[in-house]
């Protein structure tokens, strides 16, 4: 699969629960609400996917480039914040007139994060561009992780058990390319 059909292919599902949450729920405050809730739950996953890339490479042979999964989770999480952005300007302007600075810096902050991480997501020529992604990449898992282990509706706390395991895999195939990088002696 190309890299731009795997970016499509996250966007274009997102947007097929996006359209599938408004057209069960219906165009309401409470379709609006769910429609960000479910763009943001599958979003997560493509972050999973993407930040486990690393170890995931050791046992699945065709999964796409870490950069390329980067880009897909941030290609899904523009139609969350594009679902998010109707839920506050068709919906519940009122609450944003009453906190703007608070909903500017959620809504805006986070989406600089996401974006900032897709765009390092190639090595680029100084150490800070790969510093960068890396930072942002693990305050995006950061964010995940609070909001799931807290979260009000139990069974979705078991992303977090999806979020470890995206960590150990993580940090297993990055020491497995560092131990064969070091020099035998």
């Amino acid at each position: 699969m190309t890299t731009r059909a795997v970016i499509l292919s996250a966007a274009a599902t997102d947007l097929a629960v996006l359209a599938a949450t408004y057209a069960v729920r219906g165009w309401n405050v409470a379709g609006a609400h769910a429609a960000a809730r479910n763009t943001a739950r599958l979003s997560v996953m493509w972050f999973a996917v993407a930040f486990a890339a690393p170890g995931l490479a050791h046992f699945v042979r065709s999964l796409p480039a870490p950069a390329t999964l980067v880009r897909s989770f941030f290609a899904a999480h523009a139609i969350h914040f594009g679902a998010v952005a109707v839920l506050i300007t068709r919906f519940e302007l009122s609450h944003v007139s009453q906190h703007p600075g608070h909903d500017a810096a959620v809504v805006l902050g986070g989406f600089l994060l996401v974006l900032v991480t897709a765009l390092t997501a190639t090595p680029g020529p100084f150490w800070t561009y790969s510093y960068l992604h890396r930072t942002t990449l693990y305050v995006v898992f950061l964010i995940f992780f609070g909001a799931y282990a807290a979260h009000p509706t139990k069974p979705l706390r078991a992303v977090t058990v999806l979020l470890v395991l995206a960590l150990f895999l993580r940090l297993g195939g990055a020491r497995k390319l560092y131990s064969q990088a070091e020099p035998a002696t």
